[in-house]
């Protein structure tokens, strides 16, 4: 038989329940439903962010997909609550291992890249992980090595490529075609591959003048008819896309150019133009994604998130500083060409991240559904508790 003290240790559980969940704040094995919503948000959010370097961005540039693998790990770092330094918490022990490891793998897989090939400032990166204090600073390291090292691997592979291309060239296990045109110029661009690309080209040209003049011609028009394909997909105008060809060009496809040096001169301008358009058109599709994930998540994960915003923003300025000083010239072309959006973009990054994060005055009044309803909940079950109450002691008296 349950006593009247019971039932009201009973009751008094059951309110406080009420109360958590009422309020948000009901926990479970020691995880709060802020924390909850906290990660449901940047869930959310990242789903947008992951795939948008590497499937629109590098798609002609060979890039590694292995950057920013562990970006997020930072963001859910308890010391990481501003840029002062404090005692490494065992989270950003963890963080540091794991992300020695991954660049040291980096650095081991082919092609091999050693610390002496990176920049300066990057060259030193395994004393700056293990000094650095918390997981902004560690993250903020894995980034510009990485992003160095990625940059290097695609240089090493573009001149292991055109090292291939020539040699089945001469041996003649290839000749000249669509194929091999667009082969080397999907490894041309790098500024320390220069000579290699003069060295491949003339490999070409020797060959057969006639036939690698003429097929490069082809490729032009085939190049031609994927750009305009993809402005027929647009809804709005993309400059980007926009390609004018010169009277020396024009002269070049219509014959009328005969000088082997003039020609080869025109051919080089004319590539550098048609992967510089490529490389703008992917990056004005990121822009786009970038924007359609600022208007329907950013703010979001910025409220619910400060600190995975703070990192998912750090990795997009990292990663666009590294497109304007590429080596490549294509890619630097290509930014240089949407300077005006990608500052756009960092501008609307930046006004989320100065953003006043208060809550409203609206929400500050006492009416306010996580105090009102629990306030509700109380009342009903207490107004309940005292008509029970008193319908005892009617009984009791009557008997």
């Amino acid at each position: 038989m349950i006593t009247g003290r019971a039932k009201k240790a009973d009751l008094l559980r059951k309110l406080e329940e009420v109360i958590k969940v009422g309020t948000g704040k009901a926990e479970v094995s020691g995880v709060s439903q802020s924390d909850l919503n906290d990660n449901a948000s940047e869930t959310s959010a990242e789903t947008d962010l992951t795939s948008l370097f590497d499937e629109n961005w590098e798609k002609d540039n060979g890039s590694d997909n292995s950057l920013f693998t562990s970006i997020d790990d930072a963001a859910d770092q308890g010391e990481v609550t501003d840029n002062k330094p404090t005692t490494p918490s065992e989270g950003a022990e963890q963080l540091r291992e794991k992300i020695i490891q991954e660049i040291t793998a980096l650095l081991r897989k082919e092609p091999v890249v050693s610390d002496s090939d990176l920049k300066i400032e990057n060259q030193n990166w395994l004393v700056q992980l293990k000094t650095a204090k918390t997981s902004r600073e560690i993250v903020g390291i894995q980034l510009r090595v990485k992003l160095n090292v990625g940059e290097i691997k695609r240089n090493k592979q573009s001149a292991a490529n055109l090292n291939n291309l020539v040699q089945e060239l001469q041996n003649g296990s290839k000749t000249i075609d669509i194929n091999v045109i667009a082969t080397f110029n999907q490894n041309s661009g790098n500024d320390d591959n220069k000579e290699k690309e003069q060295e491949t080209r003339e490999v070409m040209i020797q060959q057969d003048p006639e036939l690698y003049f003429e097929t490069f011609i082809k490729w032009v028009e085939e190049e031609e008819k994927k750009i305009e394909e993809e402005r027929k997909k647009l809804k709005e105008t993309n400059p980007n896309l926009e390609i004018e060809w010169t009277e020396r060009e024009q002269k070049l496809f219509n014959g009328e150019i005969t000088d082997p040096e003039k020609k080869k001169e025109i051919v080089k301008q004319i590539e550098d133009k048609i992967n510089a358009k490529k490389n703008s058109w992917n990056l004005w599709k990121w822009l786009q994604e970038m924007k359609k994930w600022i208007k329907t998540k950013a703010k979001l994960l910025r409220k619910n998130n400060k600190i995975g915003f703070e990192n998912k923003k750090e990795q997009i300025k990292k990663e666009l500083e590294n497109k304007k000083n590429s080596s490549n010239r294509h890619i630097r072309e290509a930014y240089s060409s949407s300077e005006n959006q990608v500052n756009n973009l960092l501008a609307e990054l930046d006004a989320i991240s100065q953003e006043n994060q208060t809550v409203a005055p609206s929400e500050k009044g006492f009416f306010r559904p996580e105090i009102v309803i629990p306030i509700s909940l109380v009342a009903v079950v207490a107004i309940a508790a005292a008509i029970v109450i008193r319908k005892r002691k009617s009984a009791k008296a009557k008997k």
